[in-house]
């Protein structure tokens, strides 16, 4: 999982009204979203995610994404300090107790480890 923190919530990559915003910090934002994405790409590649998790904070206001092999979901913001804490909380509580698997939230389920006689057969090659 990766968490993304930021002091000041003008850092927030996804800001509601985009056209408005200056172009210097338009690009700014456009990496963050690309340093995500690859961190995300990272995440579904080392580990063999089938999705993953990401959440920025930005000063009081918090973001979940969720990246695949194919696109991106992003929440919307919710602050810290109007019930968000508790919110917060129960994302992590169902990442880390998934419905399926006995792992995290978007690890995939039929990835087990090589027994002894396929592990001696590898070896072997």
């Amino acid at each position: 999982m990766v968490v993304k923190f930021n002091a000041d919530e003008a850092q927030d990559p996804f800001p509601r009204g985009t056209s408005d915003i200056e172009d210097d910090r338009a690009v700014q934002g456009v990496r963050t979203v690309e340093q995500l994405a690859k961190s995300a790409r990272n995440l579904l590649l080392v580990h063999g995610f089938l999705y993953a998790y990401l959440v920025g904070i930005y000063g009081d206001n918090v973001r979940l994404m969720r990246f695949d092999h194919s696109c991106a979901l992003v929440s919307s913001s919710f602050s810290l300090k109007d019930g968000g804490a508790k919110v917060l909380r129960k994302f992590f509580w169902h990442l880390a107790h998934p419905i399926v698997g006995n792992t995290v939230a978007g690890a995939d389920p039929t990835v087990i480890p090589l027994d002894k006689d396929s592990q001696d057969w590898v070896k072997s090659e």
